[in-house]
């Protein structure tokens, strides 16, 4: 289909490449390694060379009931729980496995407020809520970690808040979201706008930092004038700039 499609028509360019990915930032998986690339760097380049630099987790939605989408308890369970991944024993995915992670989560997508919801692990059929359970217990040790770091309790604090959604999906954002929906009997489009709008106002309410002002401002003159030299610096022509872009898989 890419081939059909052709990279250049008529002199302007369609599509990078005819592969299904054009370049590998392409690639949506749920979670993504990472690593801010050199200039003229793939991204897989720069993993190679320089390792992981920080981890995009992809597989989250926004709270609509917090003025920022996310609020720092939300932070401190997701601290705990992409530590519990790193440190956690995790064999090799096997495409079978691969098959059954893709499964489960569009089993929570479409059906995850279903009571009684079961999902794969390893050919097995198990509850989502004990299979949460399991995992959270998981977690405890790597949060009491963090509380001791902290000198809080922030961290244990955040992972009961997720056992009691476990135990009571009422008290999942999804649940508060259907029931005032129903209580002010809005479509999601109508509550989802004016949640918006009122967080808007909100924030501008609050007043702006002079200080912080002037550092954006001045961060955003220097942004646009380091893009004015680098411009003004590149002679290479676009379709050698490409060809040597590509090049760099040759060497993965």
């Amino acid at each position: 289909d890419y081939e059909r499609i052709g990279i250049v028509v008529d002199g302007e360019y369609r599509q990078l490449s005819a592969g299904l990915l054009q370049i590998e930032n392409e690639f949506y998986s749920t979670i993504r390694p990472k690593r801010v690339a050199a200039r003229g760097e793939t991204a897989l380049t720069a993993l190679r060379r320089r390792g992981v630099q920080y981890i995009e987790v992809r597989s989250l939605d926004i709270n609509p009931f917090l003025p920022l989408g996310i609020d720092a308890e939300t932070i401190h369970f997701l601290d705990a729980f992409l530590l519990f991944c790193l440190l956690h024993e995790s064999p090799v995915c096997t495409d079978a496995g691969s098959r059954e992670a893709s499964l489960n989560l569009k089993r929570v997508v479409n059906e995850g407020r279903r009571p009684g919801l079961t999902l794969q692990c390893d050919g097995a059929e198990v509850e989502l809520a004990d299979w949460a359970s399991e995992l959270l217990d998981g977690i405890q040790p790597i949060a009491g970690l963090l509380d001791q770091a902290s000198g809080s309790d922030d961290y244990s604090r955040s992972l009961q808040r997720q056992r009691q959604r476990v135990a009571d999906p009422e008290e999942t954002p999804s649940a508060q979201l259907l029931r005032l929906l129903r209580e002010r009997g809005e479509t999601f489009l109508t509550m989802t706008l004016r949640q918006s709008e009122e967080h808007t106002a909100a924030r501008r309410q609050r007043a702006i930092d002079p200080a912080w002002l002037a550092m954006m401002e001045e961060a955003g003159a220097r942004s646009l004038e380091e893009q004015r030299q680098l411009e003004a610096q590149d002679q290479l022509p676009f379709e050698e700039y490409l060809r040597q872009y590509f090049e760099q898989y040759r060497t993965l």
